[in-house]
């Protein structure tokens, strides 16, 4: 089975198997959006609460204000850290999530999905990401 490291969908032969450059090298810069002016990353969904949030690229109390932001790290590695305010249209309703439930960060390029990280609360101490769970799409 042939490998390539382009972008999926690109390729015309179907058997062949496209390696994601993330994996290849997940030391690389996430994907950036440009929206009025803010860089975005992705989206974090938490659907039990109905929320589905923008993520910045970087954070400061500022855009804390508008948006989560990333706080450290990369979705591609572990140590992926998203802050956020306690507003009710942001993370004011956490409390309410119960162990089992699931979250959702997704990352996209070019309107192409590029990986899905599951994540779960585990008892009453947080969130956990499960390794198991990484969707690499």
């Amino acid at each position: 089975m042939p490998v390539t490291t382009e972008k999926p969908g690109l390729s015309s032969d179907p058997d062949e198997q496209v390696i994601p450059d993330y994996i290849l090298n997940p030391d690389m810069e996430m994907p950036i959006v440009e929206i009025d002016g803010d860089a975005y990353i992705g989206t974090l969904e938490i659907p039990v609460l109905g929320l589905s949030l923008p993520v910045m690229s970087d954070w400061s109390y500022p855009k804390l204000k508008t948006a989560p932001c990333r706080y450290a790290g990369t979705a591609y590695k572990s140590g992926f850290v998203v802050a956020g305010h306690n507003y009710r249209r942001h993370f004011g309703t956490l409390s309410r999530l119960a162990p089992g439930d699931l979250s959702l960060f997704t990352c996209t390029l070019d309107g192409q999905t590029r990986l899905t990280v599951r994540c779960e609360k585990i008892e009453n101490r947080g969130m956990e990401i499960k390794a198991a769970g990484k969707d690499r799409l």
